[in-house]
C-alpha cells in the first residue's frame, strides 16, 4: 500500500509539472484574440456620427475584452504574441489616419479640429507601457467630439464629401497593404516560421478590418445613387473576402517556385487588389471622376 502510496505520489507531482510547464503556453493561445469576420451590423442610432462612433466601439472593445498587447508586462502570456498585437497596431494606424483626416474637414479654413486630432495622435502613440491610458483618452477625444456633433455645436462636411475623402484614404491604406505584401513575397524569408512575415500579415489584417469597418458604418440611407450604393456594396464585399483567410502557418514560398499549400501572401496580395480595385472605383465616382481600369495582380508585378 505504502509503495502505491509513493508511486500515485509521484504521478501526481508529475502531472502538477506538466501542467505548469504547458499553462503558460495554453495561455498564450488562449489570450490571442482576432476576429473571424468583419461585423456587419453595427450600431448607428445612438452616434451622431456613424463613422465616428465606430470608431469609438471597434478601439473600446478592443481594450476592455482584450487589452493592448504592447502595454502588457514581460510575464504576461499576451506579452509573447505577434499575431495580435500586429493586428491591433493594424486598427490604430488606420483609426488614426481616420480622425487625421476627419480633423482637417470639420471646418475648412479654420484649423484641425482639436478632439479629433488628439484622438489621431494618441492612436499613433499607442505602442509603449502606456498605450491603454492613450487609447482611453483617444476614445474620450472622439467622444466629445461626437457630442459636440449631436448638439449642432460645430459644422461638419457635408456627408457624401466625407464619404468621398474617407473612400480616398481608404484606398491608400489597401495601397499601403498591398506594397508591405509584395515586398515581403518578394524578399522575405523563406523559413518555415518568420517573426516578421507573420508581424505583417496580421498588421494587414488589422488594416482590413478597421477599413471595413468604417465602410460598414456608412448610412445606406445617406447615399442617393445607386450607383454609389452598388459601389460600396462591392468594397464591402471585397474587404470580407480579403479578411477571411486565416491560416494556421503563413507561407511565403519562392515566387514561381513549388508549393505544396500555396503562397498565403500572394493569396492576400490578390485579395487586396481586389478590394483596392474597388475602393478606387468608389472614391473615383464619389469625386467626380473617371474611374481606372481595374489593374490585375499580373499587371501589377
Amino acid at each position: 500500500m505504502g509503495e502505491l502510496a509513493r508511486r500515485f505520489g509521484k504521478f501526481t507531482v508529475g502531472a502538477m509539472v506538466v501542467a505548469l510547464l504547458l499553462a503558460y503556453p495554453v495561455a498564450c493561445i488562449l489570450y490571442s484574440r482576432i476576429p473571424d469576420q468583419i461585423p456587419e451590423n453595427l450600431p448607428r442610432q445612438i452616434w451622431a456620427d456613424t463613422r465616428i462612433g465606430a470608431s469609438i466601439e471597434l478601439i473600446e472593445n478592443k481594450l476592455e475584452t482584450e487589452g493592448w498587447v504592447v502595454a502588457r508586462p514581460d510575464w504576461h502570456p499576451q506579452s509573447r504574441l505577434t499575431a495580435m498585437p500586429s493586428f491591433q497596431k493594424g486598427v490604430s494606424e488606420v483609426m488614426s489616419g481616420f480622425a487625421r483626416l476627419r480633423a482637417d474637414l470639420v471646418d475648412p479654413g479654420q484649423g484641425a479640429d482639436g478632439d479629433l486630432l488628439l484622438a489621431a495622435n494618441l492612436l499613433a502613440e499607442a505602442d509603449t507601457e502606456f498605450a491603454e491610458d492613450q487609447i482611453f483618452a483617444a476614445i474620450q477625444a472622439l467622444r466629445r467630439f461626437d457630442g459636440l456633433k449631436a448638439r449642432r455645436v460645430l459644422d461638419d462636411t457635408p456627408q457624401i464629401d466625407l464619404l468621398a475623402r474617407e473612400a480616398g484614404l481608404f484606398t491608400a491604406v489597401l495601397e499601403s497593404c498591398y506594397a508591405d505584401l509584395r515586398n515581403i513575397a518578394e524578399n522575405g524569408s523563406r523559413a518555415f516560421i518568420d517573426q516578421t512575415r507573420i508581424a505583417v500579415y496580421y498588421r494587414t489584417k488589422g488594416r482590413l478590418f478597421a477599413v471595413g469597418v468604417l465602410l460598414n458604418a456608412q448610412p445606406d440611407d445617406m447615399i442617393a445613387s445607386a450607383q454609389s450604393r452598388s459601389l460600396i456594396a462591392n468594397s464591402q464585399s471585397s474587404l470580407r473576402e480579403a479578411y477571411k483567410p486565416s491560416p494556421i502557418l503563413i507561407s511565403n514560398p519562392v515566387p514561381s517556385g513549388f508549393s505544396l499549400f500555396g503562397s498565403d501572401y500572394l493569396q492576400l496580395m490578390y485579395l487586396v487588389s481586389e478590394a483596392q480595385a474597388d475602393m478606387e472605383k468608389l472614391a473615383d465616382l464619389l469625386s467626380d471622376k473617371p474611374a481606372p481600369r481595374a489593374v490585375s495582380l499580373v499587371e501589377r508585378s
